[in-house]
């Protein structure tokens, strides 16, 4: 028997940009949210992951990506 490897895995959910056809800044300023859709995406797939497996998810639009990350 082996034993179990520990796994780290970090999800980074892009920043859009201005540019971008999915910036929604004017509409969040008014309805005061950070950003208007979580990145579900990226969320399903982190819960599919082995439950020993350390899993963050980093989104850009409501933080930075930290250099420990």
């Amino acid at each position: 028997m082996s034993a179990e490897v520990a796994h780290r895995c970090l999800f980074v959910y892009p920043k859009f940009t201005s540019q971008s056809f999915w910036n929604y800044r004017a509409t969040c300023h008014l309805v005061r949210a950070k950003y208007p859709a979580a990145p579900l995406g990226l969320s399903t797939v982190a819960a599919m992951q082995p439950k020993s497996w350390e899993v963050r998810l980093v989104d850009c639009n409501v933080e930075d990506l930290r250099e420990e990350d």
